[in-house]
């Protein structure tokens, strides 16, 4: 009587229309959001609230395009990180940045921080490192 009741009880309490096997661990896919290539998913503001740019899968690898640009509205929709690829050695994403004061895309790196990333953008001496948080 009593498991009969456990049963039921916990029965009730499934969402509408789901069954006891809808409760069971989440697929693989689902859990891959907490991989820590992962941790770049998405949205970030640049310094000084510039640009807020989305960063999703794309073929592989990660990307992100421009989803706000109170300066620059023209920005909106267009790419600024394409190829990043998570090294998991170096916790690190390397890929390009849209450099928009040069009007090409440039090498980055890009490294966790606290609540937010550092971006290296360029080569050398001609390198810059940029604040991102989390928008």
């Amino acid at each position: 009587m009593r498991r009969s009741l456990l049963l039921a009880v916990s029965l009730s309490l499934l969402p509408v229309g789901a069954s006891p096997a809808d409760t069971s661990a989440p697929p693989p896919a689902a859990t891959a959001a907490t991989a820590p290539a992962d941790a770049i998913l998405g949205r970030w503001k640049a310094p000084e609230g510039e640009v807020v740019v989305s960063i999703a899968k794309v073929d592989g690898s990660f990307g992100g395009s421009v989803v706000e640009s109170p300066k620059n509205p023209a920005l909106t929709g267009k790419p600024m990180f394409r190829g990043l690829v998570y090294d998991p050695k170096a916790a690190q994403w390397t890929g390009e940045v849209y450099a928009v004061k040069k009007g090409e895309f440039v090498p980055a790196v890009i490294r966790l921080a606290g609540d937010g990333f550092v971006l290296t953008a360029g080569k050398g001496f001609m390198s810059k490192k940029l604040n991102w948080t989390r928008g």
